[in-house]
């Protein structure tokens, strides 16, 4: 016999100063459209991304206030070259 799993995903608009991947500043006022852009941002070959601490926080917050789960993928899931966020996911999954 088969068990239905349903899961969800969710998506959050997060009162953060800053993008998700980059210090560029988040202009929620109707400003000019891609007027705070830089490389990170735009996807470009070679650029490294680093996740804004406070918006981390904020989704970790919400999914747990929502008994949510949240793996901790520091110890467990080293990057490689080439992975994706759900590769990464699985890995730190499957360690918990």
């Amino acid at each position: 016999m088969f068990e239905p799993v349903v899961g969800l995903e969710v998506h959050l608009a997060l009162r953060t100063a800053t993008k998700l991947f980059c210090s560029c500043r988040v202009d929620a006022s109707g400003g000019e459209p891609n007027a705070d852009v830089c490389p990170v941002c735009l996807g470009l070959p070679g650029t490294l991304p680093v996740v804004n601490d406070r918006a981390l926080d904020l989704a970790v917050t919400f999914a747990l206030a929502r008994d949510g789960r949240a793996l901790d993928l520091a110890p467990a899931t080293p990057l490689r070259a080439g992975d994706d966020v759900l590769v990464v996911y699985r890995r730190a999954a499957e360690a918990a």
